[in-house]
Order: structure tokens, then C-alpha cells, then sequence
């Protein structure tokens, strides 16, 4: 056990018709080593090929530049529930924040750069839940290509939801 989620959140999911852009929220420190420039790889390929989003990221780091011209990049945020109740997709890179997002009912985009990320990712306990991805055009087919799975993001989110804090302590 890594870490846990404060409440439990049990949110009804619906299948939203198609929108005219898709809400993509970033959260996490805008270094090389989440992925930062796999993630603008993807935006910049999204973009090319006229796919329609709003873009915003919560965080800072010293790759801020490489996300700004694909929407809003906020700096540190310190409630990032709202942003990401009102996203239809999330990039994640850390344990509690994926843990976060699913427990809200978001699906996961992450990416890997090395094979202790990939390793990390593959073998975490909610991989079945997450979209993995090991390069920029990988991702921005995946996000092209998705279509909500209800099933799935409830399986996620009842899974978030029984890594509470007062589970971890008792393991402790």
C-alpha cells in the first residue's frame, strides 16, 4: 500500500454525447521525468490533426513552456478536485493523484520514459484501469480513440475508494 484517498466518493457515471471538444487536465510537476514532453508531443499532434480540446495543466516546472501554447498551464493549484470533475480525461503521472482521479470517476492517460516508470505503472494495483502509453503518437491515438467505459471507471473507482487512509494505518 502506497497511499490513500480521504472520502469516499460514489458519483453516477452517464456516457456523454459526443462533445465539440474534449477537456483535457494535466496534473502533476511539469518535469522531464513524468513525461512532460511526451504529453506536449501528444497535444501537438492532437492539434495538428484538428482534434478539438481545451487544455489545462496544474502544476509548475521548469517544462511550463512546453505546455502553454496548447491551453492554460495554472502553476500550483491546491484544490485540483474541481479541475478535475470537470475534465473528460486526466494525465497523471504520481500514485495518490491517480488514485485521486479515479476515485472522482476520471479515466487515466499516463505515460512512461524509463523502464522503472513502465515497471512502476505496469504493476501498480489499478494497471487494469489506467491507459499507458510509451510515446507521444501512442498517446494521442489512445485519446483520439477513446470512448468512455462506465464498467471500468467504476471498477476504478470502487478500487480508489477502499484505499482509504485508515487502511493504510492499519497495515502500519
Amino acid at each position: 500500500v502506497y497511499g490513500g484517498v480521504s472520502e469516499i466518493q460514489n458519483l453516477e457515471f452517464r456516457i456523454q454525447s459526443v462533445k465539440s471538444k474534449l477537456k483535457i487536465v494535466l496534473i502533476g510537476r511539469l518535469a522531464k521525468d513524468i513525461g512532460v514532453q511526451m504529453y506536449a508531443d501528444a497535444l501537438k499532434r492532437l492539434k495538428r490533426d484538428s482534434f478539438k480540446f481545451d487544455f489545462k495543466a496544474c502544476g509548475e516546472g521548469e517544462l511550463r513552456h512546453e505546455l502553454e501554447r496548447y491551453g492554460d498551464v495554472l502553476g500550483f493549484v491546491k484544490n485540483t478536485k474541481e479541475y478535475i470533475k470537470k475534465s473528460d480525461l486526466v494525465m497523471a503521472s504520481s500514485y495518490l493523484t491517480m488514485l485521486s482521479v479515479m476515485q472522482l470517476g476520471k479515466p487515466i492517460f499516463a505515460v512512461y520514459t524509463n523502464p522503472l516508470k513502465h515497471d512502476y505503472l505496469f504493476s501498480s494495483p489499478f494497471a487494469k484501469y489506467i491507459y499507458i502509453y510509451s510515446s507521444g503518437k501512442e498517446l494521442a491515438r489512445g485519446i483520439k480513440n477513446y470512448k468512455p467505459n462506465v464498467r471500468r471507471l467504476k471498477s476504478a473507482q470502487n478500487f480508489a475508494n477502499s484505499q482509504t487512509w485508515g487502511k493504510v494505518t492499519d497495515m502500519y
